[in-house]
This record gives C-alpha cells, structure tokens and sequence, in this order.
C-alpha cells in the first residue's frame, strides 16, 4: 500500500477518535470546574465561619480584666483559636464546640459576642468572677448541651432567653447574685434537661409549676433562695427525679419535708430543711 495513502488513514482515524473523545473531555472539565466551585464554596463558609468564631472569642476575652487574662495568653493571632487555652473545636468544620475555662482566675463580664458561637455545645465557667448579668445572646446557641455558670459573681435576672436552648442537659447558676423569679418558661422547652442547679442565689416567687414538664430531669437543687411558698405538686410528674434538695435559711418550703403531699414516685430523693418551724430532715426511699 502507498505510504501516503496509510499516512493519510492514520492521520483520519485519529482525528476521529479525538472527536469523539471532545464530549467526555468536555463532561470532564465540567465536572471539575463543579467540583472546585464547590470547594471554594465550601471553604468561603468556613472560612467566614471560622472568622465569625475568632472575633467571637477576641471579644470574650476583651471582656476580661487585662490582669486577669494570663489564662488567656495563648489567645491571639500568632496560634489558630482552635489551639488557644479552654477552647475545643469540631474536626470537620473548625467552629468551636467546647470552652472550657474553670477554675482559670478570669475577671469582668461575660461578652454578648458569646451567642456567636453558633456551634457551642459546651460552656464551663466555674469558680471564676464574672460579674454583670448573664447575657440574652446565650439564647442563641442551641446546640448548647452544658452550661455551668456557677460560683462567680453573675447578677440581674436569669434570661428567659436560655428557653430556646432546647438541647441543653446540664444547667447551673449555683452562687451568683441573681435575683427574680425562676423563669417559668424554661420548664416548657428543655426536654433533655437533666441537672438543674440555682443553690445560693436570690431568687424569688417560688419554684414553678412548670418544672414539672421537664420529664429528664435525675437532679435538681434549689437551696438557699427566698423563695417561700410549697414545692409545686406538679414535680410528682418527674418519675426519674433522683436527688432533690429544698433546704432553704432565708425561708421554708411549706411541704418540702412529705414527698406525700407531692405525689412523688421516686427511687431515691433526699429532701432537707433548716429553720424554724421545721426539724431538720433527711429522708431517703
């Protein structure tokens, strides 16, 4: 056969063939310029995420007194915040999940900026001295399964706003200056409520009815408050209620020493009094 002539089929077959491979290659670098689109994307959420996280803490620890922040000397630009003293975050997405700086010497007031942590499952703030009121933006984070706010030096109300913390399982205010009533509207929206801690505040009006809707409760004390008046029948609703404690010295629970008189059917609750007109008791079942 005529080498030009095997030449020429050649050079035709091939042309074909790169024909028909066009559709595939342009299927392909579609395929591909989605894929990047979705990454960049992706890593503008985060990145606009993980932004809204930084300022976030920035503004906490502004908060702080500057001679109370040596707890918080890793907390600046030169290490990412997810490395920074207290502070967890998730691995898929680098947002905040945990803080927790207990026992950590911290002074001044909890930021507003707190309710930005769309991610917080976890806030520990134990045995510092916070003062100011317990911001409203906590509200905000619900996916908050543990807040401990306890021994510091919080005042004003507890926000109402922390009813739309549906997730939350572990709640405490214990020593602070709060004063008020316990907010009714927590009893209607914390199912997975477990522990509930308000021991030595102010609060008054009662403890109410409504504490009786939270069915997952194991632990709840109250002590310590003014809040006078009776344990609220309504608390016999709480089958898996383990340990409740009403002991008051500002004033008595009128039926805090019969589980009787609240229809209690419990396992095992241990109630205490102090003060006149009551002995002081401890009983067990």
């Amino acid at each position: 056969m005529n080498l030009s002539l095997i030449t020429k089929s050649l050079s035709i077959d091939l042309i074909a063939l790169f024909l028909s491979l066009i559709p595939l290659l342009q299927i392909k670098a579609l395929a591909l310029d989605t894929k990047i689109s979705s990454l960049s994307l992706t890593n503008t959420i985060n990145v606009a995420g993980n932004e809204t996280d930084f300022h976030a803490l920035l503004a906490f620890k502004s908060n702080i007194f500057p001679e109370y922040q040596q707890a918080l000397s890793s907390w600046n630009e030169s290490l990412h915040f997810c490395h920074w003293e207290g502070v967890q975050c998730g691995r898929r997405h680098e947002r905040v999940i945990f803080i927790d700086l207990t026992s950590k010497g911290l002074t001044g007031s909890l930021s507003t900026y707190i309710g930005n942590l769309s991610f917080l499952q976890g806030l520990s703030l134990k045995n510092n001295t916070f003062t100011g009121e317990i911001p409203t933006e906590l509200g905000n984070l619900f996916r908050l399964k543990k807040l401990d706010l306890s021994y510091n030096g919080f005042e004003g109300k507890i926000p109402t706003s922390l009813s739309r913390c549906s997730n939350l399982r572990f709640l405490s205010v214990t020593s602070n200056k709060l004063v008020g009533e316990f907010p009714k509207e927590l009893g209607y929206s914390m199912p997975r409520l477990k522990s509930l801690y308000v021991v030595s505040n102010n609060l008054t009006g009662g403890i109410p009815p409504s504490i009786g809707n939270l069915t997952s409760l194991v632990n709840f004390s109250a002590v310590d408050n003014p809040f006078g008046g009776s344990i609220p029948n309504a608390l016999g609703r709480l089958k898996i209620l383990r340990d409740i404690s009403c002991r008051n010295r500002y004033s008595n629970f009128r039926n805090c020493y019969s589980t009787s008189e609240i229809g209690f059917e419990i396992a095992k609750t241990a109630f205490e009094t102090a003060g006149a007109g009551f002995p002081t008791a401890k009983t067990e079942f």
